[in-house]
């Protein structure tokens, strides 16, 4: 990323694709009870990779906000 240096750029890519999922949540994109998209989809969107996607969404599990199912 190019630009003037802010505090968004020291944080880890993950904590920036949680805070990004996190909107969502709060805008009401996402509502209780919907299913979102799968780590690959999200990956996908944001152009990162599965593994940063996956801990972004087990951040979000371990803070409560979401609940990750298998399948």
């Amino acid at each position: 990323m190019s630009g003037g240096a802010t505090s968004d750029d020291s944080k880890p890519l993950y904590a920036k694709v949680r805070a990004l999922l996190m909107e969502r949540i709060r805008s009401g994109v996402w509502r209780p009870g919907q299913l979102i998209p799968n780590e690959f989809e999200i990956a996908a969107e944001f152009g990162v990779s599965q593994g940063t996607a996956r801990k972004a969404l087990d951040a979000l599990a371990a803070e409560g906000l979401v609940v990750r199912r298998q399948g």
